[in-house]
Order: structure tokens, then C-alpha cells, then sequence
């Protein structure tokens, strides 16, 4: 479930709050294996082009109605497989060191960061992640989970205690997943983040300033606090900004 982003500036440290939240959800699935929506993520698609949502298509369809035993894990480049021509993508804009590029199979780093949301708030483990170089749209800092073949990969394990499946959909303005399982969450979760910006190395120039970013995932027991687990953190150098 989303919500918008909340920030409260202290200094120079923003801590962004309730970014994604889940609830505790009734076992109400139309799947009687996997009865409860443990949790769920969507992100929009904004202005992209026709080549870009195709590549999202394609991974979608690949991971949608993945079954997971206890104990087994997801490769996201295993289930997709390689990105090539002869496997349906496309070319389409994507983030390569830094800058923006058309390759084959631009655009799927969203369906990857999509799911990277939704295993956070469906309470299992990531075993791999990584951040794209520069910051993206679609989600906010330190949220992001990007993958190259055979270099970079997302990978989750199921750490609950029955078997869990992936559902993932894509509208014509966003990408969803939701993930269900056999039994029912105990405690509300929701990511939090922590920002700390730091000034450019030369202020008399155009620049962003860095920022190291600490993911959370917060667990709740009737709207209370009651665990805060640190996930990873991220750092972007502060960077002069080009003309």
C-alpha cells in the first residue's frame, strides 16, 4: 500500500516516514494455498515510452505466479533470464553509469524495485540488492533495487513459514505486485528512511549535495512501534552538475 512520502528536516538529516506501509490484511484470496495478501507495492509508470513498458510486460509475466516453498529463494535474473532481441525486449532508456542509455531491455530495474517493495513489507529476507547509480523517479531514495545480467541481481528468500506466491499486474499507469502466503502477518510493517545530506565539495559551482541514505523496516503493533530494523544504506556523492 502506498502512501506519499512525509520528511522532517533536523539539521542536516531528513527522515522520510510512512513512504510504503502495509497492514495487516484477512486471509481473503481467491488462491486457497496462499490465502493471505502479506504485502504489496506499485509504482508509476509516468511518461514511458511504448518500448520501455513492453520490457516491463515481459519480466512481469515471467515472475507473476512464482510459488516459493519455505526456505527457497527468488533470482530475479534467473526468472527473467537475459535481456536480448530474441527473447522479445527492446530497446528503451535505462540508467548505465550514470547516465540515461538505450539497451536492450530498458525500463525492467522498475519491475525489480517494484518487487524489491513488496518482499520488504511482506516480512521476508533480501539476499541481494543493489542501488542504481543516480537516484530514480519512481520511488523514493534508498527504495530502489536495480539488476544487470551476469553483474547485478535482486534475490529474496521465503522466510515465512509456508509457501508464498508473487501476482504482479501492470496497468496502464503503474506496476504492481502483491504477495500472498499461508498465514497471516502478526505485525503491521512500513519503511522508513533516513537522509543525510552533505555539501558539495565545491559550493561555488552548480552541485547536488551527497546523500546517504538508511533504509528501515518498522514493525508496529496497534498503530505502536514496537521493532526498527535496519535494512542497508546507500551513499551518493555529492556531484557538479553538468550543462
Amino acid at each position: 500500500m502506498v502512501h506519499l512520502r512525509e520528511g522532517v528536516k533536523l539539521m542536516n538529516k531528513i527522515i522520510v516516514i510512512a513512504a510504503f506501509c502495509c497492514f495487516i490484511f484477512p486471509c481473503v484470496s481467491e488462491e486457497p494455498a496462499t490465502p493471505c495478501l502479506l504485502g504489496s507495492s506499485s509504482t508509476p509508470l509516468l511518461a514511458s515510452t511504448a518500448e520501455r513498458i513492453q520490457n516491463i510486460l515481459l519480466a512481469v509475466e515471467q515472475i507473476d505466479g512464482i510459488i516459493l516453498k519455505p526456505g527457497e529463494s527468488f533470482s530475479f535474473n534467473e526468472t527473467v533470464g537475459e535481456r536480448t532481441l530474441a527473447a522479445g525486449f527492446l530497446s528503451a532508456p535505462a540508467i548505465v553509469h550514470a547516465k540515461l542509455q538505450d539497451v536492450v531491455g530498458g525500463g525492467i530495474c522498475q519491475v525489480s524495485s517494484t518487487l524489491f517493495n513488496a518482499v520488504l513489507l511482506s516480512d521476508l529476507k533480501i539476499v541481494e540488492r543493489h542501488r542504481h547509480h543516480t537516484p530514480i523517479n519512481y520511488l523514493p531514495l534508498g527504495m530502489d533495487a536495480t539488476i544487470s545480467w551476469g553483474t547485478k541481481d535482486f534475490r529474496f528468500k521465503n522466510t515465512s513459514p509456508g509457501r508464498i506466491k508473487i501476482v504482479g499486474r501492470v496497468t496502464d499507469k503503474t506496476v504492481n505486485f502483491e504477495i500472498y502466503g499461508e498465514t497471516a502477518l502478526q505485525d503491521e510493517l512500513r519503511l522508513e528512511t533516513e537522509i543525510i545530506e552533505s555539501p558539495s565539495l565545491l559550493p561555488e559551482e552548480e552541485s547536488e549535495p551527497g546523500l546517504e541514505i538508511a533504509l528501515y523496516r518498522v514493525r508496529l503493533k496497534k498503530g505502536k512501534i514496537i521493532a526498527r530494523e535496519f535494512i542497508h544504506r546507500d551513499f551518493y556523492p555529492a556531484r557538479t552538475i553538468q550543462k
